[in-house]
């Protein structure tokens, strides 16, 4: 999905969301006794809240060459109201805060090992953190100076964000001959959160470094949305020649256009609405919480005719969950549901090697578990 806002659609273009309400997975827990070699299938249901999203990243990431000046000092002005606003709005929600100007192709070389604050390519202000007194006082060091030149490195700061300062793939011809760029600046990205890059700028990115395409591969490969907030017109400022465009359509992100010329009361209005709109409806999956425990295979389909792709908030999806033994033991494992705060559950699951059948826990498939007792194939598990 994909808005182009101008300024004098800003305000009414744009609904804020209402606050979140967690959301959840069903059922909350679920236990089996199961042989190795054997497996157990349990049908789950994810329910989001009504925004979409609610566990969520938000990484700010400007462009600080001289031009970006009076868009950084809005942002500036109105960092507490936008953190507080956001907080309101999301169940969880986390920050970092970034910037760039020159490419490294112009010459300034890159630290190594990086320092926390680079003075040129990408620097990161803060890691991700929930605490906003960090993050206001981190959007505050942002002070717009330099450039004078064109493009900058939109393309290469995009793809340490979303890569926690990984290596470039090495194959532009300016970059670092083969060998490719590494900040090495982590990100912080947390487990089980939506990925949101709110990205202001005003000038087209260099290519030969990181192209649009590595940049839009580093992008969808970390499950990164982008939010672009354009300081000019459609296909200029940093969409010269389509390349925001060409990002947030990748990303399922939003651009707003003409964001400079936003009056300071709609600045964090027509954020919280940006990020609101990004985050509206969300592909869902299940994960288990710190890796797959050694000794299962688990593994989630999506079983819902409407499939698990763009579900809007409120809605509900039904997944199968499939775990088999590899080794005897007693797992105990939470099953979390990315992007949406709240939705969890946990499993409890013993693999035997005495070549036992699958036993789900009474309690935990309610009605397969009472017909499998009426038919005289239900046990209590022992402890």
């Amino acid at each position: 999905m994909k808005r182009f806002i101008i300024t004098a659609a800003i305000t009414a273009a744009f609904t804020v969301p209402a606050a979140a309400i967690a959301g959840s997975i069903s059922p909350a827990t679920f236990e089996a006794t199961i042989a190795v070699g054997g497996s157990v299938t349990v049908s789950k249901t994810v329910t989001t809240d009504a925004i979409g999203a609610s566990k969520v990243d938000v990484f700010f990431l400007t462009d600080d060459t001289g031009s970006m000046g009076g868009p950084i000092n809005n942002v500036k002005t109105t960092a507490a109201a936008l953190l507080t606003a956001l907080q309101d709005t999301y169940t969880d929600i986390a920050f970092g805060v970034g910037s760039y100007d020159g490419d490294p192709r112009e010459g300034v070389p890159i630290a190594s090992p990086p320092a926390a604050n680079l003075t040129a390519a990408y620097s990161r202000q803060s890691m991700i953190t929930t605490d906003t007194t960090q993050v206001e006082a981190a959007i505050n060091t942002w002070a717009a100076g330099g450039g004078g030149d064109s493009p900058e490195a939109n393309f290469f700061a995009l793809h340490q964000v979303a890569t926690s300062g990984g290596f470039t793939d090495g194959l532009g011809t300016t970059d670092n001959g083969g060998a490719g760029y590494s900040t090495g600046l982590a990100t912080g990205w947390r487990e089980g959160a939506a990925r949101v890059i709110v990205w202001f700028g005003d000038i087209v990115s260099h290519t030969t470094t990181v192209s649009q395409d590595e940049a839009i591969a580093a992008l969808t490969a970390n499950g990164v949305t982008v939010v672009a907030m354009n300081s000019s017109g459609d296909n200029s400022g940093i969409d010269g020649s389509n390349q925001a465009d060409s990002i947030v359509a990748a990303t399922g992100g939003v651009i707003v256009n003409n964001f400079a010329s936003v009056p300071i009361a709609n600045i964090v209005d027509s954020i919280v609405g940006a990020i609101g709109d990004a985050t509206s409806t969300l592909d869902l999956s299940l994960a288990v919480q710190g890796g797959v425990p050694a000794g299962l295979n688990i593994s989630f389909v999506c079983t819902s005719t409407e499939g698990c792709d763009d579900v809007a908030g409120g809605e509900s999806r039904t997944f199968d969950m499939t775990i088999t033994g590899l080794t005897p033991g007693d797992y105990d494992f939470t099953v979390i549901a990315p992007g949406v705060a709240g939705a969890s559950e946990r499993d409890l699951i013993t693999v035997t090697a005495d070549g036992g059948g699958t036993v789900p826990e009474p309690g935990t498939l309610g009605l397969l578990a009472a017909s499998l007792l009426g038919a005289g194939f239900a046990r209590r598990r022992k402890h």
